[in-house]
């Protein structure tokens, strides 16, 4: 009964349930408190006195936590484990926990229907999608590193996966996995890794064997493909057709520079992607490579939003780019406290003396943007918990 009264507090807290757990319970606690473990008290007894009786009490044990080994390995194989559920509002939430309630209550019919209707539509509920000729892009907080979800209405793309460490963490298990969970996304369109440094590509180890059913880009794709041991060809971002998705442009902007460049961001892929307004991601392009894309695209860079390059370091960020680019509004991604100093005072001040305005992920949380065809809407999550390495 506390798995099913539990359902809602968990979806609060992490957007899954897992259906399994009831469906366990409610066989695995009375087997086990009412057989396998006064069989086991009675199996001591006899270990005493009957060497005979002690036999057969095991073997009695072994088929019964038999059968429910072999139950407990059903519910893993053929319920889903954990289900998975957008963000839903609070008062949905209450709605849920009062009908599971009442449905434990011994009521009649009658009483039990209402909250078999609240059931259905807590369950079925989905939160209200993204628009025709508009997009949402959320710039995670994944400490220092990158990655952004861009969503529009049909399709969703994320750019880079944030950092990742041989000691088992991973900013996509911990970050970008539970994002899609509370946005209700189950399956992604295409995966873009900026460049192999492990800021950026290290939580895609959480996505590594989603390549199969959806498409992966880099501006290091040899790189990339040696450090996580891939064996399908990954293309490269720099010579990628422009394509649209919802009424939504999305443009890879290279330069020679940045197919014969030793430096890993350099090769950084840089996507514009625009509707009525417009975002550039720059991944971490330094000075050299900022300065070969304004001769070569200058006005192809202005953009009303930029996630700054190399997380406001001072090799990036020239005057020439950040006007060439023009943005009203600049993200930083950086950690709290990071031993480089990022985003670097002398970069900020940059930006605002041309009149932008500041968010940075370590200081203000996520950041969401919502371009529609009228407004550009602008949230952060100050107060969200962070990572901070």
């Amino acid at each position: 009964l506390f798995s099913l009264l539990f359902i809602p507090l968990s979806i609060l807290l992490f957007n899954q349930a897992t259906p399994a757990g009831f469906l366990a319970n409610i066989v695995a606690i009375p087997a086990l408190g009412f057989l396998v473990l006064p069989l086991t008290l009675l199996a001591s007894f006899f270990a005493v006195l009957d060497f005979a009786a002690l036999g057969w009490l095991f073997s009695v044990l072994d088929k019964i936590t038999g059968w429910l080994i072999d139950y407990l390995q059903f519910l893993q194989t053929s319920v889903l484990p954990a289900s998975s559920f957008a963000d839903r509002p609070g008062i949905l939430l209450a709605s849920l926990a009062i009908a599971i309630f009442i449905l434990l209550l011994p009521v009649n019919w009658r009483a039990r229907v209402p909250a078999v209707v609240l059931l259905i539509v807590a369950f079925c509920w989905q939160p209200g999608g993204v628009p025709d000729n508009s997009f949402r892009m959320t710039v995670l907080d994944v400490g220092m590193g990158t990655a952004v979800a861009v969503e529009t209405r049909h399709h969703t793309l994320i750019y880079d996966f944030g950092p990742g460490n041989a000691d088992g963490f991973s900013a996509g298990d911990w970050v970008v996995r539970p994002y899609l969970h509370y946005r209700g996304i189950e399956k992604l369109d295409l995966m873009v890794i900026s460049h192999v440094d492990s800021d950026h590509s290290g939580g895609f180890i959480s996505f590594k064997d989603e390549i199969d059913t959806v498409a992966l880009v880099s501006g290091t794709p040899q790189a990339l493909a040696e450090r996580f041991k891939l064996k399908n060809t990954v293309p490269d971002c720099h010579s990628y057709a422009p394509w649209r998705w919802d009424g939504v442009d999305f443009e890879f902007i290279a330069s020679p520079l940045s197919s014969v460049s030793t430096s890993t961001n350099n090769q950084s892929c840089v996507l514009k992607v625009s509707a009525k307004h417009s975002v550039l991601l720059s991944g971490d392009i330094e000075a050299e490579q900022e300065t070969s894309l304004v001769h070569r695209h200058a006005s192809n860079l202005a953009a009303d939003v930029l996630l700054a390059p190399h997380h406001g370091s001072l090799s990036s960020s020239t005057e020439s780019f950040i006007d060439a680019v023009g943005a009203g509004l600049v993200i930083f991604t950086a950690g709290r406290n990071n031993r480089w100093g990022f985003p670097r005072p002398q970069v900020v001040a940059r930006y605002q003396q041309t009149g932008s305005q500041i968010y940075r992920s370590d200081t203000d949380g996520a950041v969401t943007l919502l371009s529609t065809p009228g407004d550009l809407y602008v949230d952060h999550w100050r107060k969200a918990k962070r990572i901070w390495h």
